[in-house]
C-alpha cells in the first residue's frame, strides 16, 4: 500500500481493485493481531487474531496520596507561598493481566508468513509491556513475576473470576494470587 501511495502516479492513477488488492495483502503484525474495521467497505475489513484485557488487582487497594507544591520560578521575593498545589492518587499493586491469541486467525492475517516470530513478539511485548501514564513520576518499571502461558484448542480462558473473592494477605500478594491461578488453570 505505502509502495503506491509513494509512486509517481499518486493513488489516483490506480482503479479500486488494485487498491483493494493492495489493502488485503501483506498485513502488518499489529494488524493481524488487531485487526481493521473499513465501514465504508467492509470487504476490507480483518479479523484481529488476539484479545487484550484491562490489567486489575488481585487483592483489594488502599489508595495513597501524594501530596506536593509547586513554585513559580518568576514570583516575587516577598510571596513565600506555593504557586501550586495538590495531590495525585495512586496505588501498588500486584496486577493480573490477560491476553490471547487466535493462531489459526493469526496464520490466516499473515498469510502463513513469519507465524512463529509473530507469537513470540507478541507474547514478549505484552510481558515487558508497561503503562506510560506517569512515568517520571512513579517509574513503574516492575515486570511480572509470573507468566502462564497456555495452548489450548478448544477457547481461549481468561482466569479473572480467580479473584472474585479478592486476594487476602498480611505477608504479601504475590504467593497468594499465584496460588489462586494456578487452582483455576483447566
Amino acid at each position: 500500500m505505502v509502495k503506491l501511495i509513494l509512486s509517481e502516479e499518486g493513488l489516483e492513477q490506480f482503479d479500486k481493485k488494485e487498491l483493494k488488492k493492495a489493502f488485503m495483502e501483506n498485513n502488518s503484525l499489529d494488524l493481524a493481531l488487531f485487526g481493521r474495521m473499513v465501514a465504508t467497505n467492509p470487504e476490507l475489513n480483518v479479523e484481529g487474531a488476539s484479545q487484550v484485557a484491562h490489567a486489575f488487582s488481585t487483592h483489594e487497594i488502599v489508595p495513597e496520596f501524594d501530596f506536593y507544591t509547586g513554585r513559580d520560578d518568576l514570583q516575587e521575593e516577598n510571596n513565600a507561598g506555593a504557586g501550586m498545589m495538590g495531590t495525585i492518587e495512586y496505588n501498588s499493586s500486584t496486577l493480573y493481566r490477560y491476553a490471547n491469541v487466535n493462531v489459526r486467525e493469526l496464520s490466516e492475517n499473515l498469510q502463513g508468513e513469519q507465524l512463529t516470530e509473530s507469537i513470540e513478539k507478541f507474547v514478549q511485548s505484552f510481558i515487558l509491556s508497561m503503562p506510560t501514564g506517569k512515568q517520571n513520576s512513579y517509574a513503574n518499571k516492575t515486570l511480572p513475576n509470573y507468566v502462564l502461558v497456555t495452548i489450548r484448542d478448544d477457547t481461549p480462558v481468561n482466569l479473572a473470576s480467580a479473584f472474585e473473592e479478592p486476594v487476602k494477605s498480611k505477608s504479601g500478594y504475590l504467593t497468594q494470587s499465584i496460588k489462586k491461578i494456578g487452582a483455576r488453570v483447566y
